[in-house]
């Protein structure tokens, strides 16, 4: 099964999952299994043709789909269509098994890549090992486009019928155009670690006044959102055209903070829950810390100005109580992904070697 190698480019990463899953013949009442400690914008896709989402367990170490509970939750299950895996933060394990699983029962195989760079899919990695593949090049996103996403195509039986559902979408409005890309200047010109807090709150609250195009659309799961009729804006998809073709390499970058992070966690005695090693040659978006007391650090953290991001806050992120049994999440379905949700905080790739050891002082101190 050989990728096309070609990038058809979306309004949005969820807009290539609904394409993807519509070409599959997805429909009213089939099901779909996809991994909890999810985004939002993934069930969205799932309930916009009517389907459900079956939800399945994740692995504590390496935040994958569990295999075991997979087999368990769909064996009894006549209408699944489709299983959605996920590389959160860039980790990945266990795929030619999963993969195996599909082949035997039929199913169709779809990767969440939307923490992948598009660039690292075509070498027997992430990205080539199922049916198809989705990425997002939103705010937080390996590559950043301002908004949009992008699907690749491996299983051929389906390109006809994706081609002419892709060719079907719409062009998005100018006014669309231009929000956007004031959006990405103004993210480009004044983030940094330092304005990270700041910016976060405004940007949740400009969203919430959909005053911008926020991350996620109304939590009232009965509108569905406009944005599966959209292709890509022509100015995000030019950004990512040039980022993909400077192709950065952050495995060094990657294998650098992980050393360091290590030998925090050395110094102060501490318990390495997630233990990442640097001899796999990962690209990692972030870097997972499991904390005791998350919300403490959290609010530590912004105190002193330490970038470190509190996603998923959920099993489907993020959607809490109410808006959890609307999508079908039954609590306690998924101990490990309610969990690690409670606990767990990352940290971006260029944080600065004093605010990583800042952070590790108030670990110490506070979450012991």
């Amino acid at each position: 099964m050989k990728s096309t190698k070609k990038l058809y480019f979306t309004y949005r990463g969820r807009v290539s999952l609904y394409i993807l899953l519509k070409a599959m013949n997805v429909q009213k009442n089939d099901l779909v299994a996809v991994q909890s400690f999810t985004c939002s914008a993934v069930i969205e896709s799932i309930l916009a043709l009517k389907a459900k989402p079956i939800f399945i367990d994740i692995n504590s170490k390496d935040l994958m789909i569990n295999k075991k509970d997979l087999v368990k939750k769909i064996s009894d299950k006549k209408k699944i269509k489709a299983i959605i895996i996920q590389y959160t933060f860039g980790l990945y394990s266990n795929i030619n098994s999963i993969k195996k699983i599909c082949n035997q029962k039929k199913i169709f195989l779809i990767e969440d890549c939307c923490h992948i760079n598009p660039n690292k899919t075509f070498k027997n990695g992430p990205g080539s090992f199922g049916d198809a593949s989705f990425f997002s090049f939103e705010w937080g996103k390996p590559i950043i486009g301002g908004i949009g996403g992008a699907f690749i195509i491996n299983n051929k039986s389906i390109l006809k019928k994706t081609e002419f559902l892709y060719s079907k979408l719409k062009k998005p409005s100018i006014v669309k155009e231009i929000i956007i890309s004031l959006q990405y200047l103004t993210f480009k010109i004044f983030y940094n670690p330092k304005t990270y807090w700041v910016l976060k709150d405004l940007f949740n609250y400009l969203s919430k006044k959909k005053i911008i195009i926020g991350n996620f659309s109304s939590k009232d799961i009965r509108i569905q959102s406009p944005d599966f009729n959209f292709k890509s804006l022509r100015f995000s998809e030019k950004i990512v055209e040039s980022k993909l073709k400077k192709n950065v390499n952050k495995i060094t970058i990657t294998n650098k903070i992980i050393n360091r992070i290590n030998k925090f966690y050395d110094m102060y005695k501490m318990n390495n829950f997630f233990n990442i090693k640097t001899k796999k040659k990962l690209e990692l978006l972030r870097i997972p810390i499991f904390l005791n007391h998350k919300q403490k650090i959290l609010k530590l953290a912004k105190q002193n100005k330490i970038e470190v991001a509190s996603w998923y806050i959920s099993p489907v992120h993020p959607y809490m109580k109410y808006e959890l049994k609307r999508v079908g999440y039954k609590k306690n379905s998924c101990p490990n992904a309610e969990k690690i949700s409670n606990h767990l905080v990352s940290l971006p790739l260029n944080i600065s070697s004093r605010k990583l050891e800042q952070f590790f002082k108030l670990i110490n101190i506070y979450d012991q």
